[in-house]
């Protein structure tokens, strides 16, 4: 029946990465691939966090603002309250999904995690994609924006994707006045609200309710990890299953 909140908020703060991934998508949305056309990364749940769930279930851990008891809160470990107000991982697409009945439930192997360039969805994930020239190939544009805004300044310094923690959860312990430590990176993102947009478009969330941290939940309560992928299409080597089910079916 998916696993406790407390076991998934352990795996958050050990980051474990995930072995399996889980991607809905709506079924009048669906194009093939795993996302729309126009996304460059899409996002992703655990499949071990989520298995056993029904699918409506699943879809109020990743995409819906979750309020639940006590358990699994960030709050009991660094004893501090953490300000998640903002929201939790609404995808753009997903805005409206009480409306949907029957979703495409794809199942994706991490095993390589490089295969579909394998993320934690947090805003500093998301500003080390939008800052390397390669990933943004297919988008100069917005590269070359991302470098006027941060005026030259390199903010990872060159440094590998292996050699960096795009979570920064260690922060936490001593941060004081309720501070994000992702802050830095959505401030470079959305100094423009244009850019920020058109950024936000690029990985389908929507930016009123992503708080960008890694994970989903309300008042520091951990409901789900969330992760980003490429956008790719479904049959990609990486693909395991896509299978269309109704959102009260159980996903096992």
């Amino acid at each position: 029946m998916g696993l406790k909140n407390n076991d998934v908020l352990d795996r958050l703060l050990k980051q474990v990465p995930p072995k399996i991934g889980l991607r809905v998508i709506p079924e009048p949305l669906f194009q093939n691939r795993l996302g729309p056309s126009e996304r460059l990364y899409v996002c992703i749940g655990d499949y071990q966090e989520l298995q056993g769930l029904t699918l409506a279930v699943i879809l109020g851990r990743l995409f819906e603002r979750v309020s639940q008891s006590d358990e699994g809160r960030l709050t009991q470990i660094f004893g501090k309250w953490i300000n998640t107000s903002a929201g939790t991982c609404v995808e753009t697409d997903y805005a409206s999904m009480k409306r949907y009945e029957r979703f495409y439930v794809v199942l994706i192997d991490l095993s390589d995690a490089d295969a579909l360039d394998l993320f934690p969805g947090t805003w500093k994930s998301m500003a080390y994609i939008v800052s390397d020239p390669e990933r943004m190939e297919q988008h100069p544009n917005i590269y070359q924006q991302f470098m006027r805004i941060v005026q030259g300044e390199k903010p990872f310094q060159g440094l590998l994707k292996s050699e960096i923690d795009f979570y920064e959860l260690g922060a936490l312990e001593n941060e004081s006045n309720q501070v994000n430590p992702q802050f830095r990176y959505y401030s470079y993102l959305t100094t423009n609200s244009l850019f920020g947009s058109t950024i936000v478009g690029l990985f389908g969330i929507h930016n009123r309710c992503w708080h960008g941290r890694g994970y989903t939940g309300s008042d520091g309560t951990v409901a789900s990890r969330v992760f980003f992928v490429r956008n790719s299409d479904i049959d990609h080597p990486s693909v395991l299953s896509c299978r269309l089910m109704h959102r009260h079916e159980i996903v096992e």
